[in-house]
């Protein structure tokens, strides 16, 4: 429930631009990392709970570089996309929406970072996971 609420104050953050309200979201998906582990061994599968709450705190931190131009938030919310598209690359049968938004945010973000640095490898790799997603090959590449 926590990953839910976290994904509502932000979509709430975005119409108040409330910062308090932004920096709930942070904490409550913050806690949802932190509280579960990418492999369930329950199930013997990869939690999909994890890679929503990685998704999650990842948007809270665009959002929060949106707001205040903080580079820093930027970077650690392109690690945690990349983090969860590797995740999400391992769960069999995940969802394709999930993974199309993953990879549609990291997009985003690449191209906020270039927007920032300068950097063309930044779209450069953006462009490059975009395409092969397209092309069916769901980004396999492991960001730890």
């Amino acid at each position: 429930m926590l990953c839910s609420l976290a994904h509502l104050l932000r979509s709430r953050h975005l119409v108040t631009f409330d910062e308090a309200i932004l920096e709930d979201c942070i904490s409550f998906a913050t806690e949802v990392v932190a509280s579960t582990t990418p492999f369930n061994p329950e199930s013997g599968r990869m939690s999909e709970y994890h890679v929503d709450g990685k998704n999650a705190l990842a948007k809270a931190l665009r959002s929060k570089y949106q707001l205040h131009g903080d580079v820093e938030n930027l970077d650690k919310a392109i690690e945690l996309v990349q983090e969860s598209m590797y995740l999400q690359s391992q769960i069999p049968f995940c969802k394709h929406t999930h993974a199309l938004e993953s990879v549609n945010q990291f997009a985003l973000m690449m191209r906020s970072r270039f927007e920032e640095r300068g950097e063309l490898g930044d779209l450069d790799t953006a462009i490059q996971r975009v395409q092969g997603f397209l092309k069916g090959r769901f980004p396999k590449f492991s960001p730890f």
